[in-house]
C-alpha cells in the first residue's frame, strides 16, 4: 500500500476515533489517545521530520479540542516523536519487542509530560499524585495496549517493520552522500 494513501487514511481514522470513540470507551477515567497512534506510526516509518510535523499538528489539534494550555500537547507529541525515532534507531530488536517498547514508552511519556505541563500551567486543579494516579497512569496503560495491537496491524498493512524503514532511510542517506562525494 502506498504510504501517502495509508497515512491519509490513518490520520482521518485516528481523528474520527479520537472525536467519536474516546469518550464512550472511557474506562476508570482513562481514555485512549488515538492521536498518539498517528504520531508514533509516522515517526517510526517516515523518520523524525515527518513525525515531528505530524506531532505538532495533532498536538495543537488536541489542545484546541480539549482546552487547557495551548501548546502543551504539541510539545509533548514532538518530544514523544523524537524519543520514538531514537528508540527505533538505537534498538535493533525483534519487531514484537520493539513495538512493545515503543508503545509503552510513547504512551507513558505522553501522559507524564502532559500531566506535568498541565500541572505547571495550572490547567488542572488537582494535585500531582492525584492527576498521575487517577488519570495519567490508567490512560497510559490503555493507550499502550491499543497502540501495541495496532502497530502489528499497521506493520502487516505496510509490509515492513519499523527497523526496515529506518535501515532503508539510512541506506538512502549513504547512497546520497556517495553521489555527492563523487561529483
Amino acid at each position: 500500500m502506498n504510504k501517502a494513501i495509508f497515512y491519509t487514511i490513518l490520520i482521518v481514522l485516528t481523528s474520527l476515533f479520537q472525536l467519536v470513540l474516546s469518550g464512550p470507551i472511557t474506562i476508570v477515567n482513562a481514555c485512549p489517545n488515538f492521536f498518539l497512534i498517528s504520531v508514533v506510526v509516522i515517526s517510526l516509518y517516515s523518520g523524525m521530520l515527518p513525525g515531528a510535523i505530524t506531532a505538532f499538528a495533532f498536538g495543537l489539534f488536541y489542545d484546541f479540542l480539549y482546552g487547557g494550555c495551548i501548546g502543551c500537547m504539541a510539545l509533548t507529541f514532538i518530544l514523544v516523536s523524537l524519543v520514538v525515532c531514537l528508540i527505533n534507531r538505537i534498538l535493533n530488536l525483534q519487531p514484537v519487542v520493539n513495538s512493545a517498547i515503543v508503545a509503552i514508552t510513547a504512551s507513558f511519556l505522553t501522559e507524564l509530560i502532559y500531566a506535568i505541563a498541565s500541572i505547571l500551567t495550572n490547567s488542572l486543579s488537582s494535585g500531582v499524585f492525584t492527576t498521575l494516579l487517577n488519570y495519567s497512569l490508567p490512560s497510559a496503560i490503555y493507550s499502550a495496549v491499543i497502540l501495541f495491537v495496532l502497530l502489528f496491524i499497521i506493520a502487516s498493512l505496510l509490509k515492513q517493520t519499523p527497523s526496515m524503514a529506518s535501515n532503508t532511510n539510512e541506506a538512502l542517506r549513504k547512497h546520497k552522500s556517495k553521489v555527492v562525494k563523487y561529483k
